[in-house]
């Protein structure tokens, strides 16, 4: 189980990705350890039934902003839902003005089909 910290409180989950995920962090460079960090430290913004977590410049912590293994994770996004026993990345991307683009998504609408993907779990 990893631990997260979401929403001021502590979050004992699995991070499951599903095949989508990991065959895009493999083609655009992401590691699970930065997929972790982003989930930790970016803004989570729920929309379309999924929850975007933005990495921002503001959101790296101080002591992280002078190690370009962090830094080279602004403007990243990690797509993800959450439920009780697990979270579940469907992709990540990365694209330094996907806030603004986050912001104009419709609130409300439901994406059933990503609770039906199989998910592959990593520890």
């Amino acid at each position: 189980m990893k631990e997260l910290h979401m929403k001021g409180y502590i979050m004992q989950s699995k991070i499951s990705y599903s095949r989508h995920a990991l065959r895009r962090m493999a083609q655009r460079g992401f590691s699970c350890d930065e997929v972790n960090y982003i989930i930790r430290h970016g803004r989570r913004i729920r929309r379309t039934g999924v929850i975007f977590c933005f990495l921002g410049g503001k959101d790296i912590p101080d002591e992280d902003r002078k190690c370009d293994k962090y830094t080279r994770l602004e403007g990243s996004t990690v797509l993800m839902h959450v439920s009780n026993d697990y979270i579940g990345v469907i992709t990540v991307y990365q694209n330094k003005s996907a806030l603004k683009t986050i912001r104009r998504k419709i609130k409300n609408k439901r994406v059933n089909r990503v609770y039906n993907r199989q998910l592959v779990f990593a520890e």
